[in-house]
């Protein structure tokens, strides 16, 4: 907790201080979280942190007992699938201000996205573009499968892609 590790920087670790970074803009606003782009300063590294609300309700106590298991599965879930080269890295997490932040690599961009700009350049997916697409996605769950982990959430806003 509150520690950044980064790829290619193996042994350096990173102590979290919001001090040390640049807010570049939100990249996501959804009920349940927001996603921001930043800049960590120290490793001079772009990457998306994922703010996720920690549960606290004064009446419900079962509410937040679930809520705070999900944010917890959640968490456990994304460490589990580090070694996938077709999942997000994650950086690490940390605990800020009533939030969770997910620290995580950055992606250009959704394949929802991908499909709304090719659309409205009234072109095609190239059927290569569409296969490999599809290869990543399949690898990436397979893997998940692998670590007995079923994702409940496919769809086209949660697959990130770069465009490289």
């Amino acid at each position: 907790v509150n520690h950044l590790s980064f790829p290619g920087e193996y042994g350096t670790i990173y102590e979290f201080n919001t001090n040390e970074i640049i807010d570049h803009g939100i990249l996501e606003t959804t009920s349940n979280h927001i996603v921001r782009k930043v800049e960590h300063i120290p490793s001079g590294h772009l990457m998306a942190i994922k703010y996720l609300i920690i549960p606290q309700t004064k009446y419900k106590e079962s509410e937040n007992e679930k809520q705070l298991k999900s944010l917890m599965s959640e968490l456990e879930t994304f460490y589990m699938l580090w070694e996938c080269p077709e999942i997000v890295d994650c950086y690490g997490y940390c605990i800020h201000e009533g939030h969770v932040l997910l620290c995580m690599e950055m992606m250009d961009m959704s394949l929802r996205k991908l499909y709304i700009e090719v659309r409205d350049k009234r072109e095609v997916f190239a059927e290569t573009l569409v296969g490999y697409i599809f290869v990543k996605i399949i690898n990436a769950l397979v893997f998940c499968k692998e670590k007995g982990i079923m994702h409940r959430d496919i769809k086209p806003n949660n697959i990130l892609i770069n465009k490289k």
